[in-house]
């Protein structure tokens, strides 16, 4: 539907030897054209043996000659060959003898969007950010009586913020009508939606009135057309589905004849966190990093069809076509690291968690999980729960609405995937788990939160540097660690280097305002007054 295949006649055969396809396009010049790349893929009849952008040759952008497929551009292929005005591209292709000869591109010249991007002024298919005068590709709207808005890209008007080389303005030149904008999105199928979160910011003219993700309001303050509205630390977490996703941003109503437009420069993040009660497979919860390859899962146990107990282990190669993609936050864990192989039976994944009772009594699990070739059912502590898989290993199934509660306990608790494996001989079987289980938080449990106030903000890095400089008690229960035995082993570590000092400010200040890693739950000591010393 996106491309065809063109060729020297209408039957496609060509004479032997090199054919040079030419396509010459524009660059405006309020666009970065040192940004520009090719986006896409393409394949040709016979081999492509390169590609050039103004005479110069585009490394590693050839084809093998295997018409049957299309074969993607690599990444930043043609990189700092685009220039401001015309530019002239030359896809390369031999024939190896009289007969076919064809090129199919299916691809575009532009600066790509960044994962998770939600910024207005994009085309569709990576194009973009667009020139003043070109159609919004992906934000849709609808006027104050439901009727829907045809939206383009807009200069900046007088006492708006200037657009930016990753978004622009986008709505109405002079129309005077309120606009409710929004946008569509998927986070993938390999993603957990309870781990992402929204960062950036936006603003709208007039200021601007609401932001409302899948229907609820983030219950955010107005924006000014002169500035960008960060969203908050956290915002929008708990409020992703999966896998599509509707942001919606209503603005304030213009005056006859003024313009109505929005501009964002935001995207959705994937976030992971230290966290005991994590039982994401493949992922280590003390570090927030998922394991390597061929490394050992300690967290998991798995009980094998004749009753045996292995360990798990990172597949190596996963993931196995067609599996879903390992995340940031877990990865295919089996009992065979190369290849994931298993013979047909049923294979039993344990895991444990300890929990108090105040935390047992209100833990849920939540996240989602995938199997090869499914999961039939999830036991909590030997309990059955009947949850299985949807998808099989296609994509998460994703943990119902207080999944678990009311079966964990004081103390420890089993959790075991009961997963099932096919087939007349051994081959690729897994479990993905990217989950947690929830239990109150208590306040004392957020990292980097020194003014216990169960919020993770600005006044929490002040706080932090008046601990350290000034003599500012931080505000800190004696039970500040995971459990009651750590006794001081506090929230203030925030880089989880063992020590409190300035690199733990950074580190809060840095994940608040420039899209740094989060906050761990550090290791650190202090002594707290009144609280018994369990710093040696």
């Amino acid at each position: 539907a996106q491309s065809k295949w063109i060729g020297p006649a209408a039957d496609s055969n060509g004479s032997g030897g090199l054919h040079t396809f030419r396509i010459r396009m524009t660059i405006p010049d309020d666009l970065d054209a040192s940004a520009m790349k090719l986006i896409g893929s393409w394949t040709s009849d016979n081999e492509g043996l390169g590609v050039r952008v103004n005479g110069v040759v585009a490394a590693g952008v050839v084809t093998d000659g295997n018409f049957a497929a299309l074969h993607a551009f690599p990444d930043a292929a043609g990189l700092g060959l685009f220039q401001t005005g015309e530019n002239l591209v030359e896809f390369l292709v031999n024939n190896a003898g009289a007969g076919p000869v064809g090129l199919r591109v299916e691809g575009v010249v532009g600066q790509g969007t960044a994962p998770g991007d939600l910024s207005t002024g994009h085309g569709l298919r990576g194009i973009g950010p667009l020139s003043a005068g070109f159609a919004e590709g992906r934000y849709s709207a609808e006027d104050a009586e439901g009727q829907p808005v045809e939206l383009t890209v807009l200069a900046p008007a007088a006492g708006w913020l200037d657009n930016a080389a990753g978004s622009r303005w986008i709505g109405l030149g002079t129309d005077g009508k309120a606009l409710t904008y929004t946008l569509s999105f998927d986070l993938g199928l390999e993603v957990n939606p309870d781990r992402v979160r929204l960062a950036g910011g936006w603003t709208s003219a007039p200021a601007g009135g609401e932001v409302l993700l899948n229907g609820v309001s983030l219950d955010l303050p107005s924006a000014d057309p002169a500035a960008l509205a960060e969203f908050p630390a956290a915002a929008g977490e708990g409020l992703f589905l999966y896998p599509t996703n509707t942001l919606t941003f209503v603005a304030g109503a213009p005056g006859e004849g003024e313009p109505a437009a929005l501009r964002v420069d935001a995207l959705w993040m994937q976030v992971t966190e230290a966290n005991p009660f994590d039982i994401s497979t493949g992922f280590d919860e003390t570090s927030a990093v998922v394991l390597n390859p061929g490394d050992a899962d300690s967290q998991y146990t798995l009980i094998l069809p004749d009753a045996t107990e292995v360990a798990s282990t990172v597949i190596t190669g996963a993931p196995i076509p067609p599996w879903i993609a390992n995340s940031v936050s877990s990865a295919w864990i089996g009992g065979d690291a190369a290849g994931g192989n298993a013979d047909p039976g049923e294979y039993v994944y344990r895991t444990t968690v300890a929990l108090t009772a105040d935390q047992a009594a209100e833990a849920v699990i939540s996240g989602g999980f995938a199997a090869d070739d499914s999961a039939a059912d999830v036991r909590i502590n030997g309990v059955s729960t009947g949850l299985a898989t949807q998808s099989g290993f296609l994509a998460l199934t994703i943990f119902p609405a207080d999944f678990g509660l009311g079966l964990f306990q004081e103390g420890e608790n089993t959790i075991e995937f009961v997963v099932s494996n096919g087939g007349e001989a051994a081959n690729p079987s897994g479990l993905r788990v990217d989950a947690v289980v929830r239990v109150p938080s208590g306040g004392s449990q957020k990292p980097g939160d020194c003014t216990q106030d169960g919020n993770l903000d600005i006044s929490d890095g002040i706080c932090l540097l008046g601990y350290l400089y000034l003599g500012t008690p931080a505000v800190l229960p004696c039970e500040g660690g995971t459990t009651a035995d750590e006794g001081n082993r506090i929230l203030l570590d925030s880089n989880g280097d063992g020590n409190v000092d300035l690199t733990d400010a950074v580190r809060v200040f840095g994940y608040l305002f420039l899209g740094s890693p989060p906050p761990v739950l550090g290791t650190g000591c202090v002594t707290i007054s009144g609280c018994p010393d369990a710093c040696e």
